[in-house]
């Protein structure tokens, strides 16, 4: 005798084009044009059965996120306004396969529609912005968890995300890095052995300078006394050509140093000196007068990057700022909960990331089971 189905009648159409209604309107629109193709070419929607369109799987992957904490309320959800009728095993099986073409369709939403024309050279594959940020969690230490972002200036989107504990340093070894790319980063990359890895995988790097990390040589090999150089320099702007050596090896770049305005001086110096407060006598005048000077190492060709052009593009580090401000300071509760799943070090997966930056408020109490699947 064949098992009775427990199903809900079909909706009325009036109360169906009511509940659809904000969604074909307000949603839709805003994806890009081929989506459906490229869910068909990614594997996210192979066969018709239950589901009957792209836009449906989407609508209950964003419904799993932002209300249903479990795929068994999902598979209800689901059914309560018409959309399918899926068990739980099936829900889950359907986005999990759907992670390919989420990640696609992020990269769609975030990209801009064209390149900024005052880019030196085209032939630049990616100038990639790098820094990190710290993250604790209740009753931490404060610096629990670190994130290092990898952000894609010209195509204006996030391209890596690594989420590591708190011995996981700030390095490019952390990203992958291939020939043509430039790396542009602050100066807590300013490491010898930071610079011979990305300049060995065909990389060119930008990166503000620590004076007191890396030893720099002159044109005849020399040890580089940077400061008794920008001493005896005028004020504005000065570049020249320098070299580091690592494990043997000699490779070069010069080193561009430009006068900070005496406001933005003063500045730097109060938070040197801010940060010397609670150790009596690690503040020196080197550092104080180091605080009113830009110094910037780059391997970028000088015939087709000039010294302004370089440190422009250092200036458009912030752009990352940006992000960490905007989007992973208010995923810091889901992060927590997302690598207490991982390993140290491991990727975070996109598709939790993308989901996360758009309902960071209620992802606290699902991250758990979402990155579960995804670690």
């Amino acid at each position: 005798m064949p098992q009775q189905q427990h199903t809900l009648p079909a909706l009325d159409e009036q109360l169906q084009a009511v509940i659809n209604e904000g969604w074909e309107h307000e949603v839709l629109p805003q994806l890009p044009a081929d989506y459906e193709q490229q869910a068909q070419c990614l594997g996210a929607f192979v066969r018709q059965r239950q589901i009957k369109r792209v836009a449906d799987l989407l609508r209950a992957r964003l419904s799993y996120v932002l209300c249903a904490p479990s795929f068994r309320q999902l598979g209800s959800w689901a059914l309560l306004i018409g959309l399918a009728n899926l068990s739980d095993v099936a829900w889950r099986s359907r986005l999990r396969q759907a992670r390919a073409w989420l990640l696609w369709l992020l990269c769609e939403l975030l990209a801009v529609t064209s390149l900024p024309s005052s880019s030196p050279s085209t032939s630049v594959p990616r100038i990639l912005l790098i820094d990190g940020t710290r993250l604790k969690e209740p009753g931490g230490s404060g610096d629990d968890w670190r994130v290092h972002l990898g952000y894609d200036l010209l195509a204006a989107r996030l391209v890596d995300v690594r989420v590591a504990d708190r011995h996981t340093a700030e390095a490019f070894e952390l990203f992958v890095v291939g020939p043509g790319d430039v790396l542009v980063a602050d100066r807590g990359y300013s490491r010898r052995g930071q610079w011979a890895y990305a300049l060995m995988c065909g990389a060119d790097v930008v990166v503000r300078l620590a004076v007191q990390q890396v030893p720099l040589l002159d044109e005849q090999g020399q040890s580089l006394d940077v400061v008794a150089w920008l001493k005896e320099a005028a004020v504005g702007t000065q570049s020249r050509a320098v070299a580091f050596e690592h494990e043997g090896q000699r490779l070069s770049g010069r080193l561009i140093a430009c006068a900070l305005s005496p406001e933005a001086a003063e500045r730097a110096r109060a938070k040197a000196r801010k940060k010397a407060s609670n150790e009596p006598g690690a503040l020196k005048a080197e550092t104080l007068f180091l605080a009113g000077w830009l110094l910037v190492f780059s391997s970028l060709p000088t015939d087709r990057w000039s010294d302004a052009q370089v440190l422009s593009l250092y200036r458009a580090r912030w752009q990352v700022e940006l992000v960490i401000k905007r989007d992973a300071r208010k995923c810091s509760s889901w992060l927590n909960c997302a690598v207490r799943r991982s390993f140290p070090t491991k990727r975070l997966c996109w598709p939790c990331w993308c989901v996360g930056l758009c309902s960071s408020k209620k992802l606290s109490r699902h991250a758990k089971s979402s990155c579960k699947r995804c670690s």
